[in-house]
């Protein structure tokens, strides 16, 4: 692969991002520059290196600059220890990755969205004894956040 190539912008049912999605063990084969590139990748293994000759065209170029993650919820675009492109771990992936389904009353379809539950701990300045709980929000800021709690934990 070499060029400007676009394949960035698409969509499955429900309005998931959907580019370029890669089996286990597949890699893209870059055989010159990519300049003026924009590639949306997933790969089946979520995480890795997806591309051979990247690092012979790009050494000084991050693959930031011509590709991205798909499900950036969870990973990023970045060097492997290879140097090729890589889907690693993304800063934003702490916590529990869910799909919010909603429904799209003027368009009557269902519409997904990746997001990310993260939970925190309180402090007490009282030992609250065998009681306790962790609040749970969303990074996505809902009016209410959502508390889960138990017992003796």
């Amino acid at each position: 692969m070499q060029g400007a190539i676009t394949v960035s912008g698409n969509t499955k049912a429900g309005g998931l991002t959907n580019n370029v999605y890669l089996k286990t063990g597949t890699l893209i084969t870059v055989t010159g520059s990519l300049v003026g590139s924009s590639i949306g990748v997933e790969m089946e293994s979520r995480f890795g290196t997806f591309t051979t000759g990247y690092d012979t065209y790009h050494p000084n170029k991050g693959p930031q600059n011509y590709f991205t993650a798909d499900l950036s919820v969870v990973v990023s675009v970045g060097r492997g220890d290879n140097r090729e492109a890589s889907l690693l771990t993304s800063p934003n992936s702490h916590g529990i990755v869910f799909v919010d389904r909603k429904w799209n009353y003027t368009n009557h379809q269902v519409v997904n969205e990746y997001k990310v539950l993260t939970a925190r701990m309180f402090e007490w300045s009282n030992d609250p004894g065998d009681d306790w709980y962790k609040d749970v929000s969303n990074d996505y800021q809902y009016d209410t956040p959502i508390c889960v709690a138990w017992k003796g934990l």
